[in-house]
């Protein structure tokens, strides 16, 4: 039987295979990325992380951006209501002031009639009696009027 030592030993030679083989096949597959690049002339930008960002994210970073709920009227400082609350709105409400004191004013709402997203809105309402006929008829059941 083997001892500790003899054994942390074996465990230590193992690792250090493990690490160089590691290093060995990232190397070739560095090399076999280096070589698509350049075989379909891809550029940084196009390989980048913004090439893979989710939509309606930021493409550097992938993450949605909350506009500001909140607006310092001294120092027009603004925060969004996530992540940690700023110190001009833990002092002014330590002062007796109230968070909905600072709430930025939704913006107008839009005429009557109008969509935000062209191609959205009615025709989305028109589409829905559709899906239920179509789901009535694979249930066998009728669309009640």
């Amino acid at each position: 039987m083997a001892t500790s030592k003899e054994l942390a030993a074996q465990i230590a030679a193992l690792q250090k295979q493990h690490e160089d083989a590691r290093r060995m096949e990232n190397a070739a597959a560095v090399q076999k990325v280096r070589e698509l690049i350049k075989e379909h002339g891809l550029t940084l930008k196009e390989i980048g992380k913004g090439a893979f960002a989710k939509e309606g994210g930021s493409a550097s970073t992938g993450k949605t951006v909350n506009p500001p709920k909140y607006r310092d009227p001294a120092s027009s400082g603004t925060w969004t209501g996530v992540g940690k609350m700023p110190t001009w709105l833990k002092s002014a409400m330590a002062a007796g002031k109230k968070k909905s004191d600072f709430l930025i004013a939704p913006e107008a709402p839009a005429p009557a009639g109008a969509s935000k997203a062209p191609g959205k809105g009615k025709v989305a309402a028109k589409k829905a009696p559709a899906k239920k006929a179509a789901a009535a008829k694979k249930t066998g059941t009728k669309k009640a009027a």
